[in-house]
């Protein structure tokens, strides 16, 4: 039997939909300031570049961490009894809410702040 999907799993799909919309609006509108940069090295430029490198080491750094809390504290309540089996679903879901958070964050802040930059 199939179960209707649970409210962890919708709000996982719109984040995901969100991200995706907010990664490719950030894709687009920074792609001509890198390109710029690089034909024509300007301070601006440089500094989006520098960002867009840090921004991306520092999620991928937050992410490792969040998830790993996320996965001990799961594994901690599994063993102590806290937490059955049908709960791994609702745990494992949010060990990768946990982990995609970080870049979620600044994937949806680089968006906005891209839109206002550009004419």
């Amino acid at each position: 039997m199939i179960e209707p999907p649970t409210r962890a799993l919708l709000a996982a799909t719109r984040a995901s939909l969100d991200t995706a919309e907010a990664a490719a609006t950030t894709v687009a509108l920074r792609l001509p300031i890198l390109a710029t940069a690089v034909l024509a090295p300007s301070p601006a430029g440089l500094a989006e570049a520098r960002l867009a490198t840090f921004e991306k080491v520092a999620a991928v750094v937050e992410g490792t961490v969040a998830a790993t809390l996320a996965w001990q504290k799961l594994w901690l309540d599994f063993a102590c009894g806290r937490v059955g089996p049908r709960g791994l679903q609702s745990g494992l879901s949010a060990i990768a809410a946990a982990a995609t958070a970080p870049a979620r964050r600044r994937v949806l802040a680089n968006a906005r702040r891209l839109q206002r930059r550009s004419p």
